[in-house]
């Protein structure tokens, strides 16, 4: 009997220890949230950068540590703004890729590592490049494919248009995708009437200016038929001019 109660006491105090010290790690263990673990640009040109933001959540019980970024070659990080999240915080990582040489599908596979995991998260990025430089898809065309603010901008606002082409027979509904577009603000059709051609507008104010500011914008197309394409323009300013194939816009 005595042993009988002493095996039980033993496997009970067994059971206690193991709650303690994996329920205990459970609950403050920190935890990583990314609002999209993967961005399609659709069609863009080769010798352009476009560029893709990502949203970080820290969902956990303890504080989330961004221990380091993995970039394979062709792609750059945006400096964090923090790398320690606390629980219930937010922040974002951008990826800068640099589109080279290319024709078709193409890839980029980032990694973040963490202290909510001892594996990384993996992020996907990908695109269908157009090797002659024009940013053409089967449904739309822009034009032109990329566009550089060469003139500083002294007072107020300027603003440079792109036009959009439809190609097909069909009406199509268009939409903002992109999620790193500031400090641009965007004026787009809501839609495009089939073999139609309308404006877009990028506007920039003189206390967003800056030297080194890149970014991209990405497009959806809606056809009446359920098909759907995107296309990303490249943006620059100044001197952060992203290749010499980008068409160059004054004001």
């Amino acid at each position: 009997m005595f042993r009988h109660i002493t095996s039980k006491m033993k496997r009970l105090l067994v059971c206690l220890m193991l709650f303690f010290l994996y329920g205990g790690y459970t609950q403050a263990q920190s935890k990583l949230v990314i609002d999209s673990t993967n961005f399609d640009f659709g069609m863009v040109v080769e010798h352009s950068t476009v560029i893709h933001r990502f949203l970080l959540k820290s969902t956990g019980a303890d504080t989330l540590v961004i221990q380091d970024i993995k970039v394979p070659c062709g792609c750059t990080v945006a400096p964090l703004e923090v790398d320690r999240i606390a629980p219930g915080e937010s922040t974002s990582v951008s990826f800068y890729w640099n589109i080279r040489c290319c024709q078709g599908a193409i890839q980029q596979t980032p990694y973040i590592f963490t202290n909510a995991s001892v594996y990384p998260y993996q992020l996907l990025l990908t695109a269908e490049c157009s090797a002659n430089s024009e940013l053409r898809g089967a449904l739309v065309s822009i034009s032109p494919p990329s566009i550089v603010f060469r003139e500083t901008i002294t007072s107020g606002s300027t603003q440079v248009s792109f036009l959009i082409e439809n190609l097909t027979d069909e009406d199509l509904s268009v939409a903002l995708i992109s999620t790193s577009l500031n400090p641009f603000e965007f004026t787009l059709p809501d839609s495009l009437r089939a073999g139609s051609t309308a404006q877009g507008f990028i506007t920039m104010t003189t206390e967003s200016w800056s030297d080194e500011l890149m970014t991209s914008a990405t497009l959806e197309f809606h056809s009446e038929t359920d098909i759907r394409e995107r296309l990303t323009l490249a943006i620059a300013v100044g001197s952060s001019r992203v290749n010499s194939r980008m068409t160059t816009i004054e004001q």
